[in-house]
């Protein structure tokens, strides 16, 4: 079963990185860090193999879902923003020009249209998978806790 290599791979990344000393975990997750370019690698591995293998129209939208995941993961929004346009204190600042406010408005736009075509597109048969515990929804299952984990342990370092 495949899956399980998968599983075993994730679980012994995370059994590794707690283990670590703190200044050892601290450089894996920096910004930049060998964490977030193996991520972005992922991602990239992840689009690649759906073109090669030809399944872009059968899952376009997850396909753009992990585009919107890759661009998230390299900070695109601040890049051309100079802020995090997910925090309420990017539209708040005195300094916002009417520019970056329209940017970050079409981003934002264009991620909650992607959410909601994968929801329109995928939420029927998701339902079934994860209700069956089928291979394809035990990996939807533990890619969703894996984003959860990410955000819970990035959230309070990308704060400070």
């Amino acid at each position: 079963m495949k899956i399980g290599y998968v599983i075993a791979l994730v679980l012994a990344t995370i059994a590794i990185s707690a283990l670590a000393p703190a200044d050892v975990r601290s450089l894996l997750a920096s910004e930049g860090g060998p964490i977030e370019w193996a991520t972005v690698a992922c991602y990239a591995a992840a689009l690649g193999y759906i073109l090669f293998r030809g399944l872009y129209q059968r899952v376009k939208w997850i396909f753009w879902l992990v585009v919107v995941f890759m661009m998230r993961e390299l900070d695109f929004d601040a890049r051309f923003t100079g802020g995090k346009i997910t925090k309420l204190d990017f539209y708040r600042a005195p300094d916002l020009q009417l520019l970056q406010a329209l940017y970050a408005f079409a981003l934002l736009g264009g991620f909650f249209f992607v959410v909601l075509m994968v929801v329109k597109s995928y939420g029927k048969s998701f339902a079934v998978e994860v209700k069956e515990w089928t291979p394809i929804g035990l990996a939807a299952i533990i890619a969703l806790m894996a984003i959860g984990f990410s955000k819970l342990i990035d959230g309070p370092r990308r704060e400070a």
